[in-house]
């Protein structure tokens, strides 16, 4: 979700115009990054005073060893809130993903956060559909799952949002991820965009759904929930704050507090995810989305740094992905 919004126009704009990812498309690119920015902006939050963040501020803990053996189970969580009939295609769709994975989920929970539509799921004994009494936001919908996946016995929890593809050997990756690496705790795939737009392209050359790495180390700040996957001994210990009711910074808030447990975050790029934003390919409706879509993320980090204000001494220490 962080990018360079809060930096000055000219600051961020000099940093992405060097940079080759972008060298097909410069000039398209720095005109989306302009409009990004000022959406964001639109719904900033002041950045906390450097006295505040530096009282807050903590090294992390040294690195929990994960436990995670062949034979553990794997629970998926998706949160969902189904408002429209391309909402409930798209969540069938990841049902059928799930259901033909190289390594099967024990059990795959679908929480549904009071959705004014109803869906339907594969009808397979391994995927259950949990209804919140009413909605209260995909951090408080994420806990609940986890809570059921910890009393079915399961020692791995992946965790991915009900517009996504995941790729066939998803779940293989991440479990692969934890027992190749006893170090890490948390696992964050790499995230592409399932649609072909400019807006689509823009996302991934933006990294919008991928974390931030700590420069000169394989270790991230954070992994977007929309493609991560926990130990149950993470479940345990860190809920998902339900103080953030949108889409937005929960899952930069989960890592960071377990971060400074001690529960290290690595990235596994074979553990791979596609993103469905569903633009349409209609400019002025994608470019409404779009900006939506940042404004939302700001209003995200507003909360982000009320309980953090020590947050961007940790993020200028990374780099994308």
């Amino acid at each position: 979700m962080s990018s360079l919004s809060h930096s000055p126009y000219i600051e961020t704009l000099q940093y992405w115009k060097t940079n080759p990812r972008i060298a097909h498309c410069r000039i398209r690119f720095l005109v989306t990054k302009l409009l990004e920015m000022y959406s964001f902006k639109k719904k900033a939050f002041p950045l906390p005073s450097a006295e505040e963040a530096q009282a807050d501020y903590a090294e992390f803990a040294a690195s929990v060893q994960n436990t995670i053996r062949q034979d553990s189970k794997i629970a998926v969580v998706i949160p969902c809130y189904c408002a429209s009939e391309k909402s409930a295609a798209q969540i069938k769709r990841l049902a059928d993903c799930l259901s033909a994975q190289t390594c099967k989920a024990d059990v795959v929970i679908f929480v549904d956060d009071c959705s004014p539509v109803e869906f339907a799921v594969a009808n397979l004994p391994n995927i259950i559909i949990l209804k919140q009494e009413k909605n209260q936001g995909p951090a408080a919908a994420r806990t609940r799952g986890a809570e059921y996946a910890l009393e079915r016995g399961c020692g791995i929890i992946a965790f991915t949002d009900s517009d996504c593809v995941p790729s066939k050997n998803w779940l293989e990756e991440a479990k692969k991820g934890f027992l190749n690496d006893r170090e890490c705790s948390i696992i964050s795939g790499k995230t592409n965009s399932f649609g072909k737009t400019w807006f689509d392209c823009y996302h991934e050359l933006n990294g919008t759904l991928n974390g931030r790495r700590f420069k000169n180390t394989d270790f991230l700040l954070y992994g977007p929930t929309c493609n991560l996957a926990i130990t149950a001994d993470v479940a345990k210990a860190i809920p998902f704050d339900s103080d953030f009711p949108l889409a937005a910074g929960e899952d930069i808030n989960f890592c960071l507090k377990a971060n400074r447990a001690g529960f290290s975050v690595k990235y596994n790029p074979n553990m791979l995810i596609e993103h469905d934003f569903a633009y349409t390919g209609f400019l002025l409706k994608d470019i409404k989305q779009f900006r939506k879509q940042f404004e939302r993320y700001a209003e995200g980090e507003a909360v982000l740094l009320k309980k953090n204000p020590s947050y961007y001494i940790y993020f200028e220490r990374t780099a994308e992905i």
